[in-house]
């Protein structure tokens, strides 16, 4: 038999059960559930224009060994990762200088001693005041993957929902963003080499009568190390 004492001790801890649940709840704040964490750490692409500056003196274009490697180094960036064509900007008052000619074919000299005879110059000028050693102009645009910034990180215990905290996945996808080589991977495919229709009747031809579709030239793909 439930006595009135044990009732009245009964009501009191349901009373205060109920409120410490809805203090529990009213400092609780809601937090909506976060999106994806591949979307809120999506790799970005910047583009910036890379410059050369080549300074003509009055009997041409004089650069010293420093200097040719410079713009080697340059136009191996622009093979790695430019996007485009180089163009070059001479100054109106440098046009009839030797240098302006002499820079076109340091270019296409140095473009070809790099495998990239084949890039397209596109040349222009600008006005330049008279009395100033303007210089020739060499650029490209580039693009490049940025690198997320991962200093910003709200304080882990602070989840009351059981979601992701802020900052969540950033350091993996800065590596990964650190690693890639080339921008173009991001931005397009890769095109695909032709296909081969004899070699793929062979293959096709090989399956119908059972056999071994792989090359016969096999012993000529192995790799071997040391002598």
């Amino acid at each position: 038999m439930i006595t009135q004492k044990y009732k009245k001790s009964l009501l009191l801890k349901l009373m205060a059960a109920a409120s410490v649940a809805i203090m529990t709840t009213a400092c609780s704040a809601y937090t909506p559930s976060r999106g994806n964490v591949f979307e809120e750490n999506k790799f970005q692409i910047s583009e910036r224009i890379e410059r050369l500056e080549l300074y003509p003196q009055a009997n041409g274009l004089q650069l010293n060994p420093r200097d040719m490697e410079a713009v080697h180094r340059f136009l191996r960036d622009f093979g790695q990762n430019g996007d485009g064509q180089i163009f070059m900007n001479i100054p109106v008052n440098q046009s009839r200088n030797p240098g302006a000619q002499q820079a076109q074919t340091i270019i296409k000299s140095a473009l070809a001693q790099s495998g990239f005879g084949q890039a397209n110059i596109q040349t222009g000028q600008y006005q330049a005041g008279t009395n100033i050693q303007a210089p020739i102009v060499v650029s490209y645009r580039k693009f490049s993957t940025l690198i997320p910034r991962c200093n910003i990180m709200s304080d882990l215990r602070l989840n009351s929902n059981n979601q992701y905290y802020d900052g969540f996945g950033c350091a993996h996808f800065a590596n990964q963003a650190a690693m890639i080589g080339d921008h173009r991977q991001l931005l397009r495919p890769y095109d695909l080499s032709p296909a081969d229709p004899a070699r793929r009747s062979a293959v096709y031809q090989s399956y119908i009568d059972g056999e071994d579709p792989s090359s016969a030239n096999g012993s000529r793909q192995a790799i071997t190390f040391g002598n």
